[in-house]
C-alpha cells in the first residue's frame, strides 16, 4: 500500500491507498476510513503521549547513576572503552572455527572484527533522559535518548 504525506498548516495528512486516510495532529493521529467514493465512514482518533527529552538530560541522569552507585561509569567518562568487550585473542577456538572456515585464517580476525558480536565483559546499562535504567538498548523508548553506563569498578 503506497502513502503519501501531505503537509498543511502544521498538520500532516497521510494518504493510504484509496481507502484510508490519516491526519497527525500535535498529539496524535485522526484514522479516516473512506467508502469507494472517497466519503468518510469511520473516524478514529489515535492519540499518544509525546515524551521527549534530551541527550543532556539523559547524561545528567547517568552522571547522577553513577554517582549513587559506585563502580558505574558513563561511556564518555572511560577513556578506553574497547577493553570492555572480548577481543579475537579472547575468543575459544570452537567460537574461532566457523570465522576461520569461512574466511580462511588469515582473513577470520577482520571479518570477526567488522561483522561479529562482540560480548561485553561486565554489566551494562543505559539511562533514558526521564532517568530511568534499562537493560537493553530496545527497551528504552523513543524519542526518550540515552547514555550507556558500565560497571567498571
Amino acid at each position: 500500500m503506497e502513502a503519501k504525506y501531505i503537509k498543511e498548516h502544521n498538520n500532516y495528512d497521510l494518504i493510504l491507498g484509496n481507502r484510508y486516510k490519516a491526519k497527525f495532529y500535535k498529539d496524535g493521529w485522526l484514522l479516516i476510513e473512506c467508502d469507494d467514493k472517497g466519503n468518510s465512514v469511520l473516524y478514529r482518533e489515535e492519540c499518544f503521549e509525546r515524551e521527549e527529552y534530551s541527550p543532556e538530560e539523559a547524561a545528567m541522569y547517568a552522571l547522577k547513576f553513577c554517582e549513587k552507585h559506585p563502580g558505574w561509569k558513563r561511556i564518555c567518562d572511560i577513556e578506553n572503552h574497547e577493553n570492555l568487550y572480548k577481543n579475537w585473542d579472547e575468543l575459544s577456538e570452537k567460537d574461532k572455527k566457523p570465522w576461520i572456515n569461512d574466511y580462511g585464517i588469515l582473513s577470520a580476525k577482520d571479518a570477526w572484527e567488522e561483522f561479529g558480536h562482540k560480548p561485553c565483559k561486565v554489566q551494562y546499562g543505559f539511562i533514558s533522559g526521564k532517568g530511568k535504567f534499562y537493560k537493553k538498548v530496545t527497551d528504552v523508548p523513543h524519542l526518550h535518548n540515552l547514555m550507556q553506563i558500565y560497571k567498571v569498578g
